[in-house]
C-alpha cells in the first residue's frame, strides 16, 4: 500500500508500480539486426534466437499495455554508415566485441534497423533513437516519460547484460520505479542473462514474470 516514509509518498507493491496511470513500457533494441535470422548479427555468427524466444511474452505485454493505455517507447540502436556517431573509444569497444567491423548493425534507414515485425510499433507509440547502450543517454526518453507523468518504467528487450541493464540502471538513477520482467529480456549467452538477473533482483522493484504485470492491468481494466 502507499505509505509515507520520511515525508514522501512511497509506492511499495506491484499493483501500485504497474498502475496504468503511472507506468510505461520501454522496449530496447528489438531490431532485425539483433533478433532475425537474416540480421547482421546472425550473419556474423551472433545468437539471435534468444531475442526471438521472448517475442511471445513481449508481444503479450505490449498488447496488454495498449489495452489499458500504458504508453510504449521503442528505443532503437541507431548508427550512420559513415561512423559519424561513433567515438574512438566506442569504435574500440565495438571492434573488441565484434572481432572486426564496428559498423555491423542498425544503420539508420536499413531493414536491420527496423523493429521486428512481431512487435511492430503502432501509430501512438514512441520511437527513441539511441547511440549508446543506455536509452537515456543523450536521448529525449526522460523528457517524454516526464511529459506523460510516468513514474514507473518497465524495461524489456535485448541484451540483458548490456543495453537493458544500462537503461534500467539509468532509470533507477533518475528516480523511476524500475520493473524488469524476467521473461521479456534475453542475452546471447545463458550465463550472461543469469548473472544480470541475479543482480537485477537486488537492484530493481520487480523482476518476476510478465504475467504478474498483465494481471494488474486486467484488474485495472475490469474496474
Amino acid at each position: 500500500m502507499v505509505a509515507k516514509v520520511l515525508g514522501r509518498t512511497v509506492l511499495d507493491n506491484l499493483a501500485e508500480w504497474a498502475d496504468p496511470s503511472r507506468a510505461a513500457v520501454v522496449v530496447v533494441d528489438m531490431q532485425n539486426d539483433f533478433c532475425h535470422s537474416d540480421g547482421a548479427g546472425a550473419n556474423k555468427g551472433r545468437d539471435y534466437t534468444s531475442g526471438r524466444s521472448i517475442l511471445p511474452a513481449l508481444a503479450g505485454l505490449l498488447a496488454g499495455a495498449r489495452k489499458v493505455g500504458v504508453p510504449i517507447f521503442y528505443c532503437v540502436n541507431t548508427q550512420r554508415d559513415d561512423g559519424s556517431l561513433l567515438s574512438a573509444p566506442e569504435i574500440a569497444r565495438r571492434i573488441k566485441k565484434s572481432g572486426g567491423d564496428p559498423l555491423l548493425w542498425t544503420i539508420e534507414g536499413s531493414w536491420g534497423h527496423q523493429v521486428v515485425d512481431e512487435l511492430k510499433p503502432q501509430p501512438k507509440d514512441f520511437i527513441v533513437r539511441k547511440h549508446r547502450p543506455s536509452a537515456f543517454y543523450q536521448t529525449n526518453l526522460e523528457m517524454l516519460l516526464r511529459l506523460h507523468d510516468r513514474q514507473t518504467v518497465i524495461v524489456t528487450g535485448v541484451g540483458t547484460r548490456g543495453c537493458v541493464e544500462s537503461t534500467a540502471r539509468d532509470a533507477q538513477l533518475r528516480d523511476f520505479y524500475v520493473l524488469v520482467p524476467a521473461d521479456t529480456t534475453a542475452s546471447q549467452r545463458p550465463e550472461w542473462y543469469q548473472a544480470s538477473m541475479l543482480l537485477a533482483a537486488s537492484l530493481y522493484h520487480f523482476t518476476g514474470p510478465v504475467e504478474d504485470i498483465l494481471n494488474v492491468w486486467k484488474t485495472a481494466d475490469a474496474r
